[in-house]
């Protein structure tokens, strides 16, 4: 029993083992990897990795075209359509501004039959004759006229130039929430009316849509239409209102926070190492760690310029609580540093004056006969 006690066999392949044993188990094999094949994989998984993610961005950053997004009208919506295709937006100005479309819906309303669809809603160049007043300007922004369209003399084909049935807007957003960057938000609205150029009779615009495409800015878009009454040059009619509200996009926020987070740690690691030059008790400690406390001093700037869209040092949120106590901290750091290494660089003048005035002793080997070993050298 007590054979059987000390020595229990697991069979498992053939091999017994021995609980008293430390190594229940056989050792696994290794194969050391040597130091370049180590930063050939870290090469090729680095590449691999941003490759991935440049094409995940950039498969999703495209704008939306017209006429997918046309798609989505009912086939029989008809009338006079607006659409905005892309909003540039420069959150330093502060200005939005977007291009329109001046676009017509159904038979009676689109000229020539010269739809951009083949599926869906039957949209195209607009029949008549409109002149575009935004935000009840006395000139209109655009004097659209199908009649100045080009045709083909070869193909017999109309050329429709985007300057024709293209127009920009420009507005000045609401910029209250701007110091919450990235949590910032900018809103604006702009008001339509269109006008028989000829008789000066007011047109009415049946919808107005807005693709969520932004051009210089990582932001989200959320639009409002609402059908209104406005007075243009003394004549009331229908116009329509657009309420925009841009916000961050989520990646953009990600990126910003992630930014916040990593000059956070390079403060947290200065703090760090400036109790470390004060608990090692040599001088080149403190060389060190000021050289490491000075490269974050460069990098917690630029790190912050390089967040998305970022406005200036003003006192934002992540200004408040990010980067100006940051670089305090980091400030003392160094002087903390300086103030070490000049303490140790005086203790060691010190120590080695003391050293010098100190007499030299020289000790003789044991085996001489004298009982005197130790002679004092003047």
């Amino acid at each position: 029993m007590d054979a059987l006690s000390d020595q229990v066999k697991l069979w498992n392949g053939g091999m017994t083992f021995s609980p008293r044993s430390r190594n229940y188990f056989p050792k696994l094999r290794s194969f050391p990897l040597g130091r370049r094949p180590a930063i050939i994989v870290a090469s090729v998984l680095s590449l691999l990795s941003t490759t991935i993610l440049s094409l995940s961005i950039g498969s999703h950053s495209q704008p939306a075209e017209i006429p997918l997004f046309l798609q989505q009208i009912s086939s029989d919506f008809s009338g006079v359509f607006i659409i905005g295709e892309s909003i540039d937006a420069d959150v330093e100005e502060p200005s939005i501004t977007i291009t329109w479309a001046l676009l017509g819906c159904g038979q009676d309303f689109v000229w020539n039959n010269a739809t951009i669809l083949t599926t869906g809603a039957s949209c195209g160049m607009l029949a008549m004759k409109a002149a575009v007043f935004v935000d009840g300007s006395e000139e209109p922004v655009i004097q659209y006229d199908p009649m100045k369209f080009s045709v083909d003399s070869t193909t017999n084909l109309t050329n429709f130039l985007p300057s024709l049935f293209h127009f920009e807007t420009e507005h000045v957003p609401n910029t209250k929430n701007a110091v919450l960057y990235p949590f910032d938000s900018y809103t604006t609205s702009t008001s339509f009316q269109l006008r028989e150029p000829d008789s000066g009779s007011v047109i009415p615009i049946n919808k107005i849509s807005l693709i969520n495409s932004t051009t210089g800015n990582l932001l989200d878009v959320s639009f409002v239409d609402i059908p209104t009454i406005s007075t243009t040059n003394g004549v009331q009619g229908p116009s329509r209102d657009v309420r925009l509200e841009l916000t961050r996009s989520s990646g953009a926020i990600a990126y910003a926070l992630l930014y916040f987070i990593v000059n956070w740690t390079l403060t947290h690691l200065a703090i760090c190492l400036a109790i470390l030059s004060w608990a090692d008790k040599g001088v080149d400690t403190p060389v060190k760690v000021l050289v490491l406390v000075f490269a974050a001093v460069v990098a917690i700037p630029h790190l912050r310029s390089s967040m998305p869209d970022a406005p200036d040092t003003q006192g934002d949120l992540t200004d408040n609580i990010g980067f100006f106590p940051q670089m305090v901290l980091v400030g003392i750091c160094i002087i903390f540093s300086l103030l070490v290494l000049v303490l140790r660089v005086l203790s060691g003048v010190e120590r080695k004056n003391r050293e010098a005035e100190l007499p030299r002793t020289l000790q003789l080997p044991r085996s001489l006969p004298d009982d005197s070993s130790i002679y004092t050298i003047v």
